[in-house]
């Protein structure tokens, strides 16, 4: 495999808007806990994700989430890292990683290499030499404006799939071939894929929209929820694992991040086209006014959290002969765990 190009330093490639201290004060954690591994283990420490991402191209938001994640990747083992850090733990929820505290977390590189066709966790590849085990890591994450590898030591970024030159076109595009592969081993980048295109102004590449359009249908079905994955008419006869059954809790934080940005509108839009609202609020009708009137409605609305959003998506869309379906209204709600607006 070819060596992944060693792009410029981030701070030549953009201007970083002011950051949160405290995030500024837990990304320098994270630098000094990267530099004492590298220095331990003899392995380079990158840090990649929304952390890098959002430097590139940085996100339009109303509020500051609160939420910081700093994710590192090394070809350090999980051993090697905690016989660094004691106090680490290793856990395979979610994806394997090394949990440092609530805001950091340390990957070994991993990719589908040596026959692998699939499966959970994918192999470590700690025996490969450290940039061809980079670029293999690189290809199992989901989109390329998510696989830029900044080197802790030196700052330069290491840009394998040309995730640099997407966000400057500004365009999300999946690290996979075909993007339906990624969507279809973790649901969740369906949903996430509207949250980067939103938040941080990206357009979704074709065979992404394509792939979005055609995987969405497999999306967490709501009435199999409410009977306990016990089936639903819409899918009688099929099993719960041959539907992709997304995390709820995970779906409902990223629906909120992308409500609470500058383009909820622009996301209510994506999530109608691409069959996703279907999935996740199938009550839901067609508002007073139509839908393009909502949506420039909550696009042109300022400084008002996800949850103040989603809210009002709720609302306007349970709405019959101009008197709101309250038993309706109430049901979507609660499932969001939201609060009933006035």
């Amino acid at each position: 495999m070819k060596q992944p190009p060693a792009g410029p330093k981030l701070q030549n490639r953009t201007t970083v808007t002011a950051m949160d201290p405290i995030a500024v004060s837990h990304l320098e954690a994270a630098k000094g806990l990267a530099l004492q591994l590298a220095s331990r283990t003899g392995r380079k420490v990158y840090m990649v994700g929304g952390q890098v991402r959002d430097r590139i191209c940085p996100p339009v938001i109303n509020e500051f989430s609160g939420e910081i994640d700093i994710d590192l990747v090394t070809g350090a083992t999980p051993q090697q890292i905690i016989g660094v850090l004691p106090y680490a733990k290793y856990t395979t929820a979610v994806f394997p990683r090394t949990i440092v505290s609530d805001e950091i977390s340390i990957a070994t590189f991993r990719g589908y290499v040596n026959g692998f066709q699939g499966g959970f966790p994918p192999p470590m590849l700690n025996d490969l030499p450290e940039q061809i085990a980079l670029g293999f890591d690189a290809q199992g994450r989901d989109f390329t404006v998510n696989a830029l590898y900044e080197d802790i030591e030196t700052g330069e970024i290491l840009d394998p799939l040309s995730g640099l030159k997407d966000a400057e076109d500004g365009v999300l595009r999946a690290c996979a071939s075909d993007p339906a592969v990624t969507f279809m081993g973790l649901k969740q980048t369906m949903m996430r894929a509207i949250r980067f295109a939103c938040n941080n102004e990206l357009i979704l590449a074709p065979e992404v929209a394509n792939a979005l359009y055609r995987c969405s249908k497999y999306y967490t079905c709501i009435k199999c929820m409410d009977t306990d994955y016990k089936g639903c008419p819409q899918h009688q006869g099929r099993t719960k694992e041959s539907l992709w059954f997304a995390d709820w809790p995970l779906t409902i934080k990223t629906l909120l991040k992308t409500m609470g940005g500058a383009n909820p509108g622009r996301a209510v839009r994506l999530l109608r086209k691409t069959g996703l609202l279907r999935r996740i609020a199938p009550e839901l009708i067609t508002p007073v006014g139509g839908w393009s009137q909502l949506e420039f409605a909550l696009d042109t609305t300022k400084s008002m959290s996800g949850e103040r959003m989603l809210a009002s998506l709720i609302n306007a869309c349970t709405v019959r002969y101009g008197r709101r379906s309250d038993d309706v209204a109430t049901k979507v709600l609660l499932r969001f765990c939201l609060p009933r607006s006035a």
